[in-house]
């Protein structure tokens, strides 16, 4: 099946693939390498190495180098805090033509999204466990104000339509040609009334912002264990985070609830409570509203990016047709 991408995969000849891991581990000899399924930005290959150095993931990015150093800096910041990879160089490097890449450990373990086919509820529930628990984690880290992170991991403004709120940026969303086109007079219509009605959800929370990781599902985390034992081992894919609200996390992972087993929900919702404390009365709502976010921000390109662009509509019909179930009880 062929996969949507916001960026083309790069095919690599084994000699530029061979030259760009002796960059960062030199003498090693590579003895296989094989594309990496998943993502959609940018290209990850493993790497087999000969002898004792094993495999490694090998990863070039799309987005520039700024967005390299960021995930860097993230795994070397969250070491200790939640698995994440184990990078071979606290340095991004690029090729002869200017490509940013990393040397990431290569964990053995497989995604989230295939443990949980067929796991019976113990296992499920602590896999939820687990994952909650590494998002309150997460949400631990703090910083001074919302917006993007470069490099060195600094807070920058975000760049994006409206006042500068979650709440306007959906409004100023609802007002581009590309949008409006897709979504039609009649969603357009119900957003905007969502919006105008409970956009005040949408105001942050008290405290300092949180890490935010943007793109937290079941295809970023590696999986490993059954029964009581069953755990988040690798927390992937940081190109994205920023500070902002912990609820976009919560957003992003149970978009695809009706997917997701109800004991790892049930555990999720456990494992993030036993260490950040009870949420918000309104955490389904706010949840949704802010996920509402995302789907906008990919109805806004101008070329056709069929699978994503069907998967945003469906979800903002659903969310539309199930918002007053989400609403705490009066």
């Amino acid at each position: 099946m062929t996969v949507d991408r916001r960026h083309p995969l790069l095919e690599l000849e084994p000699e530029r693939i061979a030259a760009m891991v002796d960059e960062v581990c030199p003498g090693a000899d590579v003895v296989s390498s094989e594309r990496v399924t998943g993502g959609r930005c940018n290209t990850n290959l493993r790497v087999r190495l000969r002898g004792r150095r094993g495999s490694v993931l090998l990863r070039v990015y799309a987005r520039g180098a700024d967005v390299a150093a960021k995930e860097l800096a993230l795994c070397r910041r969250l070491l200790g805090v939640v698995p994440v990879p184990e990078a071979r160089s606290d340095r991004v490097v690029t090729d002869d033509l200017g490509r940013p890449f990393a040397l990431f450990e290569w964990v053995e373990l497989p995604p989230l999204e295939a443990a949980l086919a067929g796991a019976d509820d113990v296992t499920a529930g602590a896999f939820g466990r687990s994952a909650g628990s590494h998002l309150a984690r997460i949400a631990s880290v703090r910083f001074d104000r919302q917006g993007d992170l470069d490099g060195g991991l600094n807070v920058r403004p975000w760049h994006m339509p409206g006042d500068g709120s979650l709440a306007g940026y959906v409004t100023a969303c609802l007002a581009l040609e590309p949008v409006t086109r897709r979504l039609g007079a009649r969603r357009c219509d119900s957003l905007a009334s969502l919006v105008a009605r409970e956009g005040w959800r949408l105001q942050e929370a008290s405290g300092l912002p949180a890490l935010v990781h943007a793109d937290f599902n079941p295809t970023n985390m590696l999986a490993g264990g059954a029964g009581s034992g069953a755990h988040i081992g690798c927390v992937l894919d940081w190109e994205f985070a920023h500070a902002g609200t912990t609820m976009m996390d919560f957003g992003n992972l149970l978009r695809v609830h009706r997917k997701l087993p109800g004991a790892f929900v049930d555990g999720f919702l456990s494992g993030y409570q036993s260490l950040a404390g009870p949420l918000p009365g309104d955490w389904r709502a706010r949840s949704l509203l802010i996920d509402l976010t995302a789907h906008l921000e990919f109805l806004t390109s101008e070329a056709d990016r069929g699978e994503i662009h069907r998967t945003a509509l469906a979800t903002i019909d659903d969310t539309l047709d199930r918002w007053a179930d989400c609403l705490p009880a009066c």
